[in-house]
């Protein structure tokens, strides 16, 4: 749906029909989106936000200049849009999905989120889980790296999905890898944790919406297929490489679909034990 370029500057026309697209496919799944901020932010909730609190699912849909964008990140809007459509049809708790813009511009569209709250009340907002680049794996020994100095340390193939955390937000990660290891035992889940706030220090690390969150003192987690957790840790993020990352609209559902199994789950299971 999405896989065509659509930078908020470069490909602005372009930009406003993905907009548009994804406004036109949360009315089809029953919700009634809204626009917010300038940057136009794409908000639904599956009730009342008065009712929360609101566990926040969010991911940008903006796309890097001349990329198409199928993994950068419609790979993760469409990980979104199939949450929404199953917490419709099941019970579970408040949640709040956001998709975000001007990820690309420097995290203006969710930095403007996360600075509207203070103006938002009832938008109480206990947690956000943040998805970004998860429809591509490489299952090739050494596919998975680590820029220097990083204060982490990963498995060396890109096969596996990463959730990283802060102080704020380790106890989440550790969470859904107890829900990860019930629910779907056949994917490979880490947690990348990190502590006493050094992740100020590294660039790195702050590469995405999450990072907004981390600075309001939002607990948040960003959720990373790698082999592009590399999208997060590789040097080949921006390098030409990232053209080569135009993967077939159907694959990346098939990767995204079990992340979103887990996902769910997690909203599910956190439904029946904070209800």
């Amino acid at each position: 749906m999405l896989a065509f370029p659509r930078h908020y500057v470069a490909e602005k026309r372009a930009n406003r029909r993905a907009r548009d697209l994804l406004l036109k496919s949360a009315r089809s799944l029953g919700y009634m989106p809204f626009l917010q901020g300038s940057f136009d932010n794409i908000v639904m909730t599956s009730g009342a936000v008065a009712d929360g609190p609101l566990l926040l699912l969010g991911a940008h849909y903006d796309s890097v200049p001349g990329s198409p964008g199928a993994d950068d990140n419609a790979s993760a809007v469409a990980v979104c849009l199939e949450c929404a459509r199953l917490i419709r049809k099941h019970s579970t708790r408040l949640v709040m999905i956001v998709l975000f813009n001007r990820e690309e511009d420097g995290l203006l569209g969710s930095s403007e989120f996360v600075a509207s709250l203070a103006e938002q009340s009832d938008w109480d907002i206990e947690e956000a889980h943040i998805f970004e680049m998860v429809g591509y794996r490489d299952r090739s020994p050494g596919s998975q790296t680590v820029p220097p100095g990083l204060p982490i340390r990963t498995r060396d193939t890109g096969d596996f999905l990463a959730l990283l955390a802060n102080r704020t937000s380790n106890r989440i990660a550790e969470d859904l890898l107890t829900l990860a290891a019930c629910y779907v035992p056949q994917s490979v889940v880490v947690a990348l944790k990190i502590y006493l706030g050094i992740e100020r220090a590294f660039g790195h690390l702050n590469r995405s919406d999450h990072t907004p969150f981390w600075q309001a003192g939002i607990p948040s987690i960003v959720d990373r297929h790698v082999g592009v957790s590399q999208s997060a840790l590789s040097p080949r993020l921006r390098q030409a490489g990232h053209a080569r990352l135009r993967i077939h609209e159907r694959s990346c559902a098939t990767s995204a679909r079990a992340d979103c199994l887990w996902g769910l789950s997690l909203v599910a299971v956190y439904a029946d034990v904070r209800s």
